[in-house]
């Protein structure tokens, strides 16, 4: 992150040095849905997905979207 290509957090604004609870706030409100199958199998799929700054910073942190599912 740097001043050209700062995190656009919560409330859209700019961050350059986001603090933790800056980027908690922008995954506060991810939703999972688990659907069981007729087997018993359970999947997890995104109730809508992940924005370019979410995944973003889960790239940042060495993460994938996967951890989630």
């Amino acid at each position: 992150m740097t001043e050209e290509k700062p995190l656009i957090g919560a409330a859209k604004r700019k961050l350059v040095h986001p603090t933790g609870q800056a980027i908690f706030q922008m995954f506060a409100y991810i939703q999972v849905i688990v659907l069981e199958l007729p087997n018993g199998e359970k999947q997890r799929q995104f109730g809508k997905p992940l924005t370019y700054e979410q995944r973003k910073v889960l790239t940042y942190l060495g993460f994938d979207e996967t951890i989630y599912l």
